[in-house]
């Protein structure tokens, strides 16, 4: 692994613990200052997403001016920006539709970049440990991270986790100043994607994932509300079954390289059909646990085989001329889908209840299988 590899995953990890907690505890705060409102919660995702995969193409033409480095740096700082209007949301409802503009702008700026240096730092061979690598550091951050932003919710609200969400975006700036800049040539031309193979699988692989994860924002609010809507109970438990897995997705990484992803990811979607179904039965604090375990385990060997061949289509040694135009694509396809997900969590925790959302993920997940 070069130099340039191991600062890009240590931003990585500070920048995860970010976005990953957003989702979860976001959620949870949202929830709560929207009067208990699982459709206003979950609503706000839904145009996170959308608004999201509509302004990528956009965005990507101001990426191509402002070339890689810039961009993500640019998306960091309007990270740490966007966590401001939460500081003052529970005073001020209105404010959501200030952090939706400014956290889309965000994640379009720091993520079409990412996924292009992804491509560009890792190598067909040992890509599979390399992706293990960053989901290594992102997970070990996203378990540790559940236990600290649920014990200041609990304490100081929602303005506490934003102002901790600050300094530790501000620590993610420092490595990315050490990467390389890419010139990034957005031609907003999808037409010559149409026609290639990859591009079918890629959308394919693109949406059953998005698809089936969406759900996730429907099992945090549930493990919430068992939990007596405590914040600081919630975080120790996610943090519990983070670290216990964590250390698998490094092995896995290295077992892929030596063997067929795509036998791994028909096999997750086995493993993780069975997970979501375990979700719908428990009810109680020690299922719940166990659950958490089995679905994070399966969820590593889905997501590092799903990331892996995923990678594996959009690498710059096989598509150098369209690359710009797949990672965007794939911002596109992935929110979609995850915002469809969500609509129809709601539409179906609308006629049945949270726990019956759980039932269309295991269907879903069943599509990986297909793959």
């Amino acid at each position: 692994m070069n130099k340039q590899f191991v600062y890009f995953s240590i931003s990585r990890t500070f920048n995860g613990a970010v976005t990953h907690s957003l989702l979860v505890f976001g959620l949870l705060h949202f929830y709560k200052i929207m009067n208990d409102s699982v459709y206003a919660a979950v609503g706000i995702y839904v145009l996170l997403y959308l608004g999201h995969a509509l302004s990528a193409p956009f965005f990507a033409k101001i990426i191509a001016k402002i070339t890689t480095k810039t961009s993500i740096l640019l998306g960091s700082f309007l990270i740490i920006v966007s966590n401001i209007p939460l500081i003052y949301l529970e005073s001020n409802k209105s404010l959501i539709f200030v952090w939706l503009i400014l956290y889309i702008s965000a994640k379009n700026f720091y993520f079409t970049p990412y996924h292009y240096y992804v491509s560009r730092l890792t190598t067909n061979k040992h890509r599979g440990k390399e992706i293990g690598f960053i989901r290594a550091l992102f997970l070990l951050s996203s378990g540790i991270s559940p236990l600290a932003v649920g014990i200041v919710s609990e304490e100081y609200g929602l303005a506490g986790m934003a102002i901790l969400f600050i300094i530790l975006m501000i620590a993610s700036l420092v490595p990315l100043t050490a990467l390389d800049n890419y010139k990034f040539t957005f031609t907003g031309q999808f037409r010559n994607l149409l026609s290639m193979k990859t591009f079918q699988k890629l959308t394919k692989l693109l949406s059953i994932t998005g698809l089936e994860n969406g759900i996730n924002r429907f099992w945090y609010l549930y493990i919430f509300l068992i939990l007596g809507e405590s914040f600081s109970f919630t975080g120790t438990l996610l943090t519990i079954v983070v670290i216990i897995g964590a250390i698998s997705s490094v092995v896995l990484g290295k077992i892929m390289d030596n063997n067929n992803r795509k036998t791994f990811l028909h096999f997750s979607g086995y493993t993780n059909a069975i997970a979501w179904v375990m979700r719908f039965i428990v009810s109680s604090v020690s299922g719940i646990f166990i659950a958490e375990i089995f679905y994070k385990l399966s969820s590593y060997l889905k997501d590092e085989s799903m990331e892996t061949i995923n990678y594996d289509m959009i690498n710059h040694t096989n598509h150098e001329d369209i690359l710009d135009e797949l990672v965007i694509f794939r911002e596109v396809v992935v929110n979609v889908a995850l915002g469809l997900s969500l609509m129809m969590g709601l539409i179906i925790f609308e006629f049945a209840g949270i726990k019956a959302t759980f039932i269309y993920s295991a269907f879903m997940s069943l599509l990986f299988t297909r793959f």
